[in-house]
């Protein structure tokens, strides 16, 4: 079933119009928008995709659906119609509405609930992920609710809450129309697995003794590298480097911070690791930060065909600076023409 939900149909440039009097920074598609979740506190810039006609909207961070007037109201920060429907049918340049500021507590959720999780540990150990690792993840089968036959990881702060869950469906396949991994919790706020580890003084030692700290995108990459004792890791969950793992990445001051990109077929793990590259060098020297990517599609990919990931850790190769020039030179419409000036600057021999 498609995602697309028609509420109504708005004038050509009207949804636009309402998106841009909000403040929301918009890469046109065509049919529709892309655009960061504002309303929420999300950098990410296609997380959110608004239909041009329709003015539906789609969070696909936290997989929800719903229409402009719920965006309007959500972004504004108020549930009073006169206000909301001021912004959407004003026919005169409107005052410039600014998302309301908030101050987000991160719910939590009883550690019981992962008593409902059940031990189901063949799926990631046919990619030969032992067990022993999967319950160092504290993760399981969930059989209902939101996270319905999918593996669940849940995400712990540096208090040891429960603040979220990732997962990943089983049963998902190149041609489903729902999503491979799903996320319950506000993302953007994760360090993970690192706050997992926060008991387990062996591991917690590993990562905090290590000169460099690897950035990938998935739990699959973290459980091969965890699987190979290779505990220095972050996940990132996607391809954006948010605000908190940068400020945890300040902290710690590293020697090396180390970006891992996919090798998919479009390019996009390494489009995506030099834009989390060029967002990086905005803290830290060049010099520091380096792009190593898989000698498969991911590290998941790599432990599953028996690849040597600790060699693959100390000898794998490191993008040159042609080649990190290359990839920005033949997808330079993929990042913001601003920032790349800035980073080129200083990047560029």
């Amino acid at each position: 079933m498609s995602d697309k939900k028609q509420f109504k149909t708005y004038p050509a440039g009207k949804v636009c119009e309402v998106l841009q009097t909000l403040n929301y920074p918009l890469q046109d598609f065509g049919a529709y928008v892309r655009t960061k979740a504002l309303y929420r506190g999300g950098d990410s810039p296609n997380t959110l995709k608004v239909w041009k006609d329709s003015g539906w909207c789609k969070d696909y961070a936290e997989d929800k659906g719903f229409s402009l007037y719920d965006l309007v109201a959500k972004t504004i920060g108020t549930t009073n119609p006169k206000t909301i429907l001021e912004i959407i049918n004003c026919e005169k340049q409107p005052a410039i509405y600014s998302p309301r500021p908030k101050f987000l507590m991160a719910k939590t959720y009883d550690p019981k609930c992962l008593e409902r999780l059940l031990p189901n540990y063949s799926f990631y150990e046919k990619k030969k992920i032992s067990a022993e690792t999967q319950k160092l993840y504290k993760m399981g089968y969930a059989t209902k609710d939101q996270m319905f036959r999918r593996l669940t990881f849940p995400v712990f702060d540096e208090h040891r809450q429960i603040v979220g869950f990732s997962g990943r469906h089983i049963y998902w396949t190149e041609e489903s129309t729902f999503p491979k991994w799903k996320h319950i919790g506000r993302k953007e706020t994760w360090i993970y697995p690192y706050n997992l580890w926060l008991d387990n003084s062996e591991i917690k030692e590993s990562f905090d003794s290590a000169p460099e700290i690897f950035l990938v995108e998935s739990n699959g990459d973290s459980m091969a590298l965890t699987e190979n004792r290779i505990y220095n890791h972050l996940i990132t969950f996607g391809k954006e480097v948010s605000a908190t793992v940068l400020a945890f990445l300040v902290k710690r001051d590293p020697q090396f911070v180390t970006i891992v990109g996919n090798r998919d077929e479009n390019n996009e793990g390494q489009i995506g690791a030099v834009r989390a590259l060029i967002k990086l060098s905005s803290v830290f020297p060049v010099d520091m930060l380096r792009i190593k990517l898989p000698t498969l599609n991911d590290l998941g990919e790599m432990q599953e065909n028996g690849e040597n990931l600790l060699d693959w850790q100390k000898n794998g190769a490191i993008l040159s600076k042609p080649e990190i020039l290359e990839i920005i030179n033949k997808h330079r419409e993929k990042f913001n023409a601003d920032k790349l000036a800035k980073f080129l600057k200083k990047y560029e021999p």
